[in-house]
């Protein structure tokens, strides 16, 4: 009998392995609908709709990887398939291809224009690049064009808090949580925004809310985790990490959160093993090369450290696309030039490359009162305050009115006697915490201010998006942020000749401002305990030349450290008594000693104390040895204080070289060493003669009341001259130029 061939409708194709694995995962048979999917493609490799949903299927099991390269394939098959392009971005933000996932959307945009699900998840892409400005202008469209899209709002309000508008992030995600209380998204932007706002047990109870729900919500567990730290908790804050970690690998900043808390909890092996995968990602996102730096500084960990900073650099100076934190270069790279760059590449991408607000658009200069805002979110508690409110207080009020702008969390003045007195420090004090940018700039600008001073930068709780859209006509940096801001619309930066010598001008956008002195405000208000430790209650030899060095341990470069062994080794008399924050910067520093044959047990460690408690201590040590290339600034001059002689290395950049700007406006340009090679020998010298550093003690002792580095009203008038000439240059007509300004008088 013949064979009868099979009719076509019992031949498996694959459009039809498709609809059962569809149907399958329509009712969330995942097995089967994997399978069906698997099925067609063995039969069509290249079918379209099979390798689109076999993608969406993956995502939804979290296998990101495996979902990209389906969709890739899917895009490919299906280039005029909007939702394809949506599908493949969303999955690669998940695995941290920001930059493909950028296009992804553009092209879904190009095919549905407007359709708010694409604008948000573009925005998620954009706020992977760092590109946070943009993203918020990606939000806002897609809520634009669908007013209750509550996830969109979430997310507005994460990209807020990237450019220091927390209070309008808070709003947007109490209204993302009221409309979406069943997402994670809101919970999670809402702890983000109070934690911002100086909030962090509140911020912990709102995300809280959504893992009772889910307990294993990665971004809800790396929001608590970033609460308890600022709680104190850094033990709780690690296990929070570690869990979303473990969860989510390629969620933004967590792995870098996760080492850097391993580090500051003693975990050094795991703190190790963690910067050893940040650098080995850094070749694709060279940010996280700088963030390996950072752990290991913070680890005490020097293996190929030298050559990784090299490299950080390297690619800097070949301007390849690098968004690291300005701030954490300063810590580690003593290049300023490298610095104007990572700065410059940050204000572009965060939104801070304008300079809006020109001269036509102000009022014709008065030639009464000068009115001058100071900026900052640290008028409380906070080293900028101990150092600065005794110069605002001595600025004198003929021909000028001063403003105190505070933008930082919300405090009560009865609890924070600093911010209390900062409250009282100037003719006036507007709090603008709670207003976004467009409102904080409108209110400073009704203030009619001639000159605004910001004293944040890049720090915490800065605002410099308010900068860059100009609340005054003239705009300054000074004293709380150690280098430029490469931002085009602030106009001087508030130095020295010390820390901004005219050979690195090039390395600032500002234009320097040599104030005749230092540029450090300080004061004669020190106070140490009535109790002087003994060096037996303190584990140190009695006998010996105790060499401090009181800066945080993460300030300690493998460099630096080189020199204090060879000190050590010249000095057999002496010890190291360093600042130690847990156990493992102990263990970690012995182990650094033996292996530059220095006896471990010469290395004494001092706990964290009051501050108190701690100036009384610096009379016990003989000499403090500075760090570099981020020098001691408030610790130096605390020092000096307590006539305790601090030998410095000035480096190249601002922050290398403040310890020099303190040590001549107090007289002692003798210990300023300009290479490592003769740091060690006056280290030397100094350690092996008493009589000299007794001579220096002296000095030091009659500088509190003699010396211009603690004279709080000369510092204001340094200050006040300096605002008048930049005054005037406007008056005149004339741009910002580099200003010198001449000594002055404290009376």
């Amino acid at each position: 009998m013949k064979p009868t061939s099979p009719s076509p409708a019992a031949v498996p194709t694959a459009e039809a392995y498709f609809q059962q694995a569809f149907a399958a995962h329509r009712v969330g048979d995942v097995a089967n609908a994997e399978r069906g999917y698997r099925l067609a493609l063995a039969l069509d490799r290249q079918h379209g709709p099979s390798l689109h949903m076999l993608g969406v299927m993956l995502a939804q099991q979290g296998r990101y990887a495996d979902a990209a390269e389906s969709l890739r394939r899917a895009a490919r098959r299906m280039p005029h398939d909007f939702s394809v392009h949506n599908n493949l971005g969303n999955a690669l933000v998940k695995v941290g291809e920001h930059a493909d996932a950028l296009r992804a959307f553009d092209r879904a945009l190009a095919l549905a224009p407007g359709h708010a699900q694409v604008l948000n998840n573009r925005g998620n892409a954009l706020y992977g690049l760092g590109r946070y400005a943009d993203a918020i202008d990606s939000y806002r469209a897609a809520i634009e064009r669908e007013p209750r899209y509550g996830e969109a709002m979430a997310n507005l309000a994460k990209a807020l808090l990237q450019t220091g508008q927390s209070a309008e992030a808070l709003r947007w995600a109490e209204q993302a949580v009221a409309l979406a209380p069943n997402r994670p998204a809101p919970h999670v932007a809402k702890g983000w925004a109070l934690l911002e706002l100086g909030k962090p047990s509140e911020g912990a109870l709102a995300v809280g809310q959504w893992l009772v729900q889910d307990d294993n919500h990665a971004e809800a567990l790396w929001c608590r985790g970033q609460c308890c730290a600022a709680l104190g908790h850094d033990d709780l804050a690690y296990e929070a990490y570690a869990r979303a970690y473990a969860l989510e690998p390629k969620l933004p900043g967590v792995l870098e959160g996760l080492a850097d808390a391993a580090a500051r909890t003693g975990r050094l092996d795991e703190a190790r093993r963690l910067a050893a995968v940040l650098r080995q990602e850094g070749e694709r996102d060279p940010a996280r090369l700088v963030a390996a730096l950072l752990v290991q500084s913070h680890a005490l960990d020097w293996t190929d450290y030298i050559a990784l900073r090299d490299r950080a650099c390297q690619i800097v100076r070949a301007g390849q696309p690098y968004r690291p934190h300005p701030f954490a270069i300063l810590q580690v790279v003593d290049d300023p030039m490298v610095q104007r760059q990572v700065a410059r590449d940050y204000t572009r991408v965060a939104g801070y490359a304008g300079n809006n607000g020109g001269e036509a658009a102000w009022p014709e200069p008065q030639s009464g009162r000068i009115r001058v805002a100071y900026l900052s979110a640290d008028f409380r508690e906070h080293p900028t305050t101990r150092l600065a409110a005794a110069t605002w207080e001595a600025h004198t009020r003929q021909g000028f009115e001063w403003v105190g702008v505070y933008l930082g969390p919300a405090l009560d003045p009865q609890k924070d006697p600093l911010h209390a007195r900062a409250m009282q420090a100037f003719d006036r004090f507007e709090v603008i915490t709670d207003l976004d940018d467009e409102a904080a700039v409108q209110r400073l600008r009704e203030l009619h201010i001639d000159i605004a001073v910001d004293l944040m930068g890049f720090t915490k709780y800065a605002r410099p998006g308010l900068l860059a859209r100009r609340v005054a006509p003239v705009q300054a940096a000074y004293l709380g942020y150690p280098g430029t801001t490469a931002m085009p619309a602030i106009d001087y930066l508030l130095a020295d000749r010390w820390v901004a010598p005219r050979e690195a001008w090039g390395a600032f956008a500002e234009q320097v401002v040599w104030l005749p002195t230092t540029y450090q405000a300080n004061n004669r208000e020190r106070v140490a305990a009535a109790h002087t430790p003994t060096r037996a209650e303190l584990g140190l030899p009695e006998a010996a030349v105790v060499l401090a060095c009181f800066n945080n341990p993460g300030k300690i470069q493998p460099e630096t450290f080189a020199c204090w062994m060879q000190v050590l080794q010249q000095v057999p008399g002496a010890v190291l008594w360093l600042l130690t924050t847990h156990a493992g910067v102990e263990q970690a520093l012995r182990a650094h000693a033996a292996q530059a044959g220095v006896d471990p047990a010469r290395l004494v460690f001092a706990p964290k104390v009051g501050h108190a408690e701690h100036m009384a201590r610096h009379q016990v040590a003989d000499l403090f040895l500075d760090t570099w290339p981020y020098n001691a600034h408030t610790t130096a001059a605390d020092a000096l204080w307590m006539g305790l002689p601090v030998l410095t290395m000035a480096g190249h950049s601002f922050a290398a070289r403040v310890a020099a700007s303190l040590l001549d406006a107090v007289g002692l340009p003798e210990l300023i060493t300009h290479s490592p090679q003769a740091y060690v020998q006056r280290a030397v010298a100094l350690a092996r003669d008493g009589a000299e550093r007794d001579r220096l003690r002296a000095h030091l002792l009659r500088a509190r009341d003699q010396a211009p580095l603690f004279d709080a009203a000369l510092r204001a008038r340094e200050l006040e001259a300096a605002f008048r000439q930049m005054h005037e240059r406007r008056c005149q007509g004339l741009p910002p130029a580099p200003l010198d300004v001449p000594p002055q008088t404290a009376g």
